[in-house]
């Protein structure tokens, strides 16, 4: 290292700056004294005392003395600049290391010279002035390219530049509640609240040396001087003492409440209780703190100290104990013995995995990267700890690094000086396998400041929310505990319990499980019996839990509302577990071996994975009979099980698996009788998933290995041409079979998948065909070329979803007399998530600031709350192919738009947001129309028919439910519930609009049970001709009508919103019309038969602006709705 640079880091040592303190309350001290008539004086040497106070760390009071004295030496005038500097407040410390620049003496030393370029400098990149401070940095990198201080700067200022122009939408918020001008750190969750360690700085219950202030006070009488320390006492951060005590605290928090939109703080007062003492000694201080299996702790300790030693002879080291809560003490104290690690070198920042076994810890002992170091030490059969393990270049630098956190046994978090970052010390984070680093990221801002930021930790089940300590500016002491918000894709995670005593269960076999049963993964709970599993958008999934004898199950959700509601514990039952293992010849465990469970109908019921020791488990019932097959490549083993009463629920049974395969082969053969060139053919499972897939060439030919015992079925098709044959390849299969596939006239579906537009085709994307909107059919891959095909099943709906990665599509096909079996019907994939940006504004054109914004899906559901920026600003995380409410208010005021995320929503477009005056009060109850009891849980649609807005609401356990209505206005309310008729009510508002509407007093708001659904038929653009698939659906509801013959049907015409609005009501009556005359024509008499053409309103979709959605998303509103009437 250059000698000129080295003389910077020995000034940087002298100064202090290493030993950084936050800026504190903003009152001064000195104002007191100086603006309000005390009657006492106070010392005229203010810059001495400024210097005592630096010496003691006192930074704030540092400064005020320093403001105040009417002259500083060249010393002083440094002193000054680095009270602002170590408290973080860079923007006034630029503009006094200017000032010490510019002082003669300082530009005659050259060594002070570049110790003050070098912290200016920084200090200017911290205030993102990024050039000046580039400039400056380069002109250090000419003098010493090699200088890693001078390097790291440079690529800090250049990460800066990069990360500058990236949004991030975390949120952070001090603990103000808690926080105090003394040190809170070492913060870690509990699953209902934090703990933390405080220093007790102003503590008079132990005895230790003062710091001397009287000196620079002879100015000053005995009385003055009494007066002024008094005050002066208070206002310290650290008190007299040189050695403040440290105690561990807990607070019970409910974390419900945070970050909420409903509420004007980020952390509520109400949603916290006093701290509790957890741990206070007398004889050391506690210095980190990580609790281990039950009650064991393990933490680092520190000797009080009597006098100042800025290099402690005796060093942190790590200790274990057990937790007595109600002494608030650890006893069995004793000091953990970790191999090669001597007492010669501190052993700091600690952090216990969930069993206890591996210890990640802080050390400078020598051979190391650095200055600190992040170690990791294992504990081995015997109960003795290894030897520490170096985390390696990967985490750890030549500067240091410091307060590790294990979180889930597989993500480290750590902070550290010498990585290009925002500040000083800044939070990464990696994934850790078996001691390998894979990943480092760093944390963005605002997590990250320009100060030092430190122990960071998730919540344990809540991973929206984080926590850590920081020294940012504006802070109220040395380290303040701050909470972040922060984005999260989904997941879930829960306890697995015994449903007898709820005690933790070690050793369970958790699985996430798709729809039909299939494992996607599978875990076994650790001694704190947690489990979490990874979620893709809008799926869901069954997780299941066995030990043997005991099984429980729980169904989740992906959609919006599984968001900061994804702990969903699970407890067992007594059961009847069938378990066992997949061996090889050798009779060794197969590991991720397949096993399927088909029951005596040959139908499968459930499909595992074997874990790493080849073992499998499940959950049965009794009088069941089953074939178990295990497979793994072209291995294949199977048992035949009978569950009786006297089945031993315990019994382990071992499956062999054996080279064995069942061949099919033969040859395509078209309409013509010739081998078809370009047919696809596809082998299904018995779940009709696609296995493979083969695209025949002139020879017509196909062939497929696969498993015995399994049922098949095998789908060739070829434009407007299909075969679908089925079969079993039982025992009497033999080791190949020759079937040809005979071709016949039927229609197909096909097409291209694409990414974004139709120029870039994706290659093997998975698509699930529905029939209808949620019955499943089929689910294939598209080809080497994007190209997928299959035969069209008589439905009017066909429903397309397309996914891979993390991109996704969809497309729905509506079948009708015109629909040409070689059309080419392309599925657009993009990117499952988008973002939604805006503005809210007053009637005046004036930004709304501070104001609240919500953001709503398509099922009423509250998803995420913000509030406006400084310049109205909002912008919320969405996924794709959704439909949206943004509401925002700001007390009697309101804005609603409704969105829809398809493939031409575009981001980059503001939505806007106009404030206007709330409507009156509008209540209604829904009830039963038969036995008059309230109907909970109703979904209530209100569409405002002149902008096309919806609002959704639900009603109470009463049935009871409340809106706003606005005069001048004409509405749509939509009334919907499982198992009855939805009802649809037109309500239109004059001049004149009470404060209070009652909607029962002038409307009937009974619902009538259905005990099934009636669906809406569709039809083509501009066209009311009814297509032979809805004639099915009209059918069924001439069925119904002719049983309950005292009702009555309405039929509502709808249209897209492109054409003009006087063509889409007539469409929409003709519609109406049509379905009415094929309905008499099926025997209904046509006084029974209501017809109202509504044209273009109340979208099923948000797809109201014509150059919003594609023609497929229009689609879904070219329709007739019906409603059951008394």
């Amino acid at each position: 290292m250059n000698k000129k640079l080295i003389i910077i880091l020995l000034f940087a040592i002298n100064y202090g700056f290493l030993a950084q303190k936050p800026w504190k309350d903003k009152n001064s001290f000195l104002e007191y004294f100086l603006e309000e008539d005390t009657n006492y004086s106070i010392p005229h040497n203010f810059a001495d005392m400024g210097d005592l106070l630096f010496n003691n760390f006192e930074y704030q009071l540092s400064a005020e003395f320093y403001e105040q004295a009417d002259t500083l030496t060249p010393r002083q005038l440094i002193n000054h600049s680095l009270c602002y500097y170590n408290n973080n407040d860079f923007y006034n410390s630029v503009s006094l290391f200017k000032k010490a620049l510019n002082d003669s003496s300082n530009n005659k030393n050259n060594s002070v010279k570049l110790f003050l370029k070098y912290h200016y400098a920084i200090a200017l990149k911290n205030i993102h002035d990024f050039k000046k401070s580039k400039e400056i940095f380069k002109d250090f990198y000419r003098l010493d390219s090699n200088d890693k201080y001078i390097n790291l700067q440079l690529a800090s200022i250049d990460s800066l530049l990069k990360w500058d122009s990236i949004s991030f939408v975390e949120k952070i918020a001090p603990f103000n509640q808690l926080n105090s001008r003394s040190s809170e750190f070492s913060t870690s969750f509990t699953e209902n609240g934090i703990i933390y360690i405080i220093e007790n700085a102003d503590d008079k219950k132990y005895s230790s040396k003062n710091v001397n202030l009287n000196l620079g006070l002879d100015s000053l009488n005995k009385k003055q001087k009494i007066f002024f320390l008094e005050h002066l006492e208070n206002n310290l951060v650290y008190g007299k003492r040189l050695s403040p005590r440290t105690s561990v605290y807990k607070i019970p928090i409910n974390f419900d409440s945070f970050f909420c939109v409903d509420s004007l703080e980020n952390i509520p007062n109400s949603s916290f209780d006093s701290s509790e003492l957890l741990i206070t000694h007398k004889g050391f201080n506690i210095t980190s703190f990580s609790r281990g299996v039950n009650t064991k702790v393990f933490y680092t300790r520190h000797p009080n100290m009597n006098k100042w030693n800025p290099e402690p002879s005796v060093h942190p080291l790590i200790f274990q104990g057990t937790l007595n809560e109600k002494r608030h003490k650890l006893t069995k104290r004793r000091k953990v013995g970790i191999k090669g690690l001597s007492s010669s070198y501190g052993a700091g920042d600690l952090s216990i995995s969930s069993d206890g076994n591996s210890l990640y810890f802080v050390s400078d002992k020598r051979k190391g990267q650095g200055g600190t170091d992040i170690y990791v030490a294992h504990k081995n059969s015997s109960g003795k700890w290894g030897k520490p393990i170096n985390l390696g270049v990967e985490i750890n630098t030549s500067f240091d690094e410091e307060s590790p956190k294990i979180y889930d046994d597989s993500i480290l978090y750590f902070a550290s000086n010498g990585r290009p970052g925002y500040g000083k010390a800044d939070i990464y984070k990696c994934k850790i396998i078996n001691d390998s680093i894979f990943d480092v990221q760093i944390l963005p801002h605002p997590i990250n400041s320009e100060g030092d930021d430190l122990h960071f930790d998730l919540h344990p089940f809540d991973e929206s929310l984080g926590l850590l300590n920081s020294n940012r500016f504006g802070g109220k002491g040395d380290e303040d505990i701050y909470f972040a918000s922060l984005p999260v894709d989904p997941y879930v995670k829960g306890y697995i319990k015994l449903a007898e005593d709820s005690s933790i269960q070690e050793g369970s076999i958790v699985r996430l499980m798709d729809e039909m049963n299939n494992e996607i993964h599978q875990v076994e709970t650790k001694v704190n019996g947690i489990y979490r599993f990874s979620l893709n958008d809008g799926v869901t999934y069954k997780i299941s839990a066995t030990k043997i004898g005991l099984a429980g199950e729980t169904t989740v959700v992906a959609d919006d509302g599984l968001f900061r509601n994804e702990k969903h514990d699970i407890f067992l039952y007594p059961a009847i577990t069938i378990q066992g293992y997949a061996i090889n010849e050798d009779n060794d465990g197969v590991y991720n071996a397949s096993i399927e469970v088909f029951n005596a109908k040959d139908s499968l019921e459930i499909n595992i994975k074997t874990d790493i020791n080849g073992f499998f488990q499940f959950k049965t019932e009794e009088n069941k009979e089953f074939l178990i097959l295990a497979k793994k490549d072209k291995k294949v083993g199977y048992q035949k099980i009978e569950v009786t009463e006297n089945y031993e629920t315990d019994s382990i049974i071992h499956i062999k698996l054996f080279n064995t395969a069942a061949n099919i082969k033969g040859v395509v053969i078209d309409t013509n009788g010739i081998p078809s060139n370009k047919a696809v053919v596809r082998l299904l499972d018995s779940n009709n998933i696609e296995i493979e897939r083969i695209t025949t060439d002139e020879d017509g030919e196909y062939f497929f290995s696969m498993s015995i015992y399994r049922n098949y079925r095998i789908v060739a098709t070829n434009y407007g041409m299909v075969e679908d044959t089925s079969f079993f390849t039982g025992k009497n299969w033999g080791i190949e079979q020759t079937k040809n596939l005979y071709l016949k006239p039927h229609p197909t579906i096909q097409g291209y998948t694409y990414y974004l537009d139709t120029t870039s085709i994706i290659d093997e994307v998975k698509i699930d065909i529905s029939k209808g909107v949620d019955a499943n059919y089929m689910s294939i891959f598209s080809d080497q070329n994007g190209f997928y095909q299959v035969p069209l099943v008589n439905d009017s709906i066909i429903v397309l979803n397309a996914i891979k990665k993390r991109k996704s599509g969809n497309a729905t096909i509506i079948i009708d007399s015109t629909y040409v079996s070689s059309s080419l019907n392309h599925i657009i994939l993009h990117g499952k998530n988008t973002e939604v940006n805006g503005i809210v504004k007053y009637n005046n054109d004036s930004v709304a600031s501070n104001v609240s914004v919500e953001l709503i899906n398509a099922e009423g559901k509250w998803v995420y709350g913000l509030k406006t920026d400084s310049v109205g600003r909002f912008n919320f995380k969405l996924n794709m192919d959704k439909d949206y409410e943004i509401y925002s208010s700001d007390e009697d005021l309101e804005a609603i738009e409704n969105i829809h995320t398809g493939i031409l929503w575009d981001k980059d477009k503001d939505v806007v947001l106009i404030l206007s005056p709330k409507g009156s009060a509008t209540y209604g109850k829904v009830i039963d129309a038969d036995d008059k009891s309230p109907l909970s849980f109703v979904k209530i649609t209100l569409t405002d028919s002149s902008t096309n807005m919806k609002n959704i609401t639900y009603t109470n356990d009463d049935g009871d439910f409340e809106m706003a209505l606005k005069k001048n206005s004409v509405y749509i309310i939509k009334l919907e519930r499982v198992d009855y008729f939805p009802k649809t009510i037109y309500i239109r508002i004059g001049d004149t609009i009470p404060k209070i509407i009652d909607l029962n007093k002038e409307f009937n708001l009974e619902m009538i049970k259905s005990g099934f659904k009636v669906e809406p038929i569709y039809f083509e653009f501009a066209s009311h001709e009814i297509t032979k698939n809805s004639k099915s659906e009209l059918d069924i509801l001439a069925a119904i009508l002719k049983e309950r013959k005292n009702r009555t049907v309405t039929i509502f015409g709808y249209t897209d919103c492109r054409g003009n609005k006087d063509y889409n009501m007539v469409l929409g009556e003709n519609r109406a019309k049509a379905v009415k005359k094929y309905l008499i024509s099926d025997g209904i008499n046509q006084k029974r038969i209501n017809v109202i053409g509504k044209g273009a309103t109340n979208y099923v979709n948000n797809c109201y602006k014509p150059k919003d959605c594609t023609d497929n998303e229009h689609r879904m509103n070219r329709r007739c709705e019906f409603q059951i009437d008394d």
